[in-house]
C-alpha cells in the first residue's frame, strides 16, 4: 500500500535513500520484464505469419561498430542514480568510499 504524502515527511534522509533505491531497483525489473514479455508477443506473432525475426529485421548478431552499455554491478547508496558496471575506470563516488574503510561487494546490486 503507497505511503500517504505526509508519511515521506516523517522519514529520515537514510530512509528514504533506502526507498528510492528500493523503487529504482523495482523499475528497472519492470522494464525488463515488460520487454522480455513484448519480445515474445512479437515473435510470436512473427512465427504465425511465416516469418523468422532476421528475416523482419535483420540478423542482430553480426558484430557492432556501436558501443555498447554494461549492465550495471554496483550502486552508489547515496545515489542509486550513480552505478558502475564494474567495467573500466571506477567512479570517483567508489574511490571515496572505499578510502573510508568500505569494500567494493557492499555495493553489489542484487
Amino acid at each position: 500500500m503507497p505511503a500517504k504524502d505526509n508519511d515521506y515527511e516523517k522519514m529520515s534522509v537514510k530512509e528514504l535513500r533506502k526507498l528510492q533505491q528500493q523503487v529504482a531497483e523495482a523499475l528497472s525489473k519492470a522494464q525488463v520484464k515488460r520487454k522480455n514479455e513484448l519480445l515474445a508477443k512479437i515473435q510470436a506473432m512473427v512465427e504465425e505469419e511465416g516469418f523468422t525475426m532476421e528475416e523482419l529485421f535483420g540478423n542482430n548478431n553480426k558484430k557492432s561498430t556501436k558501443k555498447t552499455v554494461g549492465v550495471p554491478k554496483f550502486r552508489d547508496p547515496n545515489d542509486p542514480s550513480r552505478t558502475w558496471t564494474g567495467k573500466g575506470k571506477r567512479p570517483a563516488w567508489l574511490n571515496e568510499l572505499l578510502a573510508k574503510g568500505h569494500k567494493k561487494e557492499e555495493f553489489l546490486i542484487k
